[in-house]
């Protein structure tokens, strides 16, 4: 019975200057960092309380998170990166806090693989482990955000990998000089490789080839065959920046490193001297006509 009631409350941020206090309010466009709040109420004969205040830290901004994979990946530049196999995704994030001021800490990070099921992790650090889980060859997306502990969200970050476990299929490259499977000792031989899988890293990571029942060979490229004569059988294979081996391919080539032989036959009127001593004599009736004759093995 003795109150006047309330006329009001004022409140100020900071040094600034008190205004009315008539609904809920917040510390929005204010600078990340500690902030005072003054505050006070008088009555309606103007009776006023004495200025309070609380002192708080404004925090507005979300964490920040990282993605990294166990396997070194390849990236394409497009943002993809393409991984022979997977067994481990890990996450970390982390607060930034502003010029001269402290943040209030990662609370939890999500993470998810194909819009499946959500990890969370608290404090923003951990691992999703994929070697039990049935991740096909193809493109693969993984979402994944932080929050701190005044619930800033981070947007959704979308990562994309590429699991390719196929390797390239080889053939074989043949330059001139060349007739049909025949070539020279000159011949340069090559490997041409071309990636394959459902979604494939398109970059080739080294080729090579086997002689008969010979070693392996990566270099020269392109390849030369000096003899001996005959059929020789060719292995080929091919594997990508990643790894993947492809399936050997086999080729054949013939050696010919014999030239033909030539001679030249006279028909008609030819006058042969006693012994040979002298050139054949001949008219203009004679013919002539280059015979040759390829004996190669």
């Amino acid at each position: 019975p003795g109150a006047s009631g309330l006329a009001g409350s004022s409140r100020a941020f900071d040094l600034g200057s008190f205004v009315p206090s008539i609904s809920a309010f917040s510390l929005a466009g204010l600078a990340d960092g500690g902030h005072t709040i003054r505050y006070f109420s008088a009555d309606r004969v103007e009776n006023a309380g004495i200025v309070l205040s609380s002192t708080v830290i404004l925090d507005s901004r979300p964490p920040t998170s990282l993605i990294s994979y166990a396997q070194t990946p390849y990236s394409d530049g497009s943002g993809r990166v393409f991984l022979r196999g997977l067994s481990q995704i890990s996450f970390s994030a982390y607060d930034p806090p502003a010029q001269d001021a402290t943040a209030s800490s990662v609370l939890d990070l999500r993470a998810s693989i194909d819009q499946g099921s959500v990890s969370t992790f608290a404090g923003g650090s951990g691992a999703i482990l994929t070697s039990g889980l049935p991740l096909a060859e193809g493109e693969h997306r993984v979402g994944f955000n932080s929050r701190d502990k005044v619930f800033n969200e981070e947007p959704v970050q979308i990562s994309t990998f590429v699991i390719d476990q196929t390797g390239p299929d080889s053939s074989l490259l043949i330059s001139s000089p060349s007739y049909g499977s025949f070539v020279s000792t000159s011949t340069l031989l090559d490997i041409a490789a071309i990636d394959r899988g459902s979604v494939p890293v398109g970059v080739i990571g080294g080729r090579s080839y086997r002689i008969g029942f010979g070693n392996q060979i990566t270099s020269p490229l392109p390849f030369s065959l000096g003899g001996p004569e005959g059929a020789v059988a060719l292995s080929l294979q091919s594997s990508d920046i990643l790894g993947n081996l492809g399936p050997a391919s086999t080729a054949a080539v013939i050696v010919d490193a014999t030239p033909p032989q030539s001679s030249l036959v006279l028909r008609g009127p030819v006058s042969v001297s006693t012994g040979g001593y002298f050139d054949p004599f001949v008219s203009d009736r004679t013919s002539f006509k280059v015979q040759a004759e390829d004996q190669g093995t």
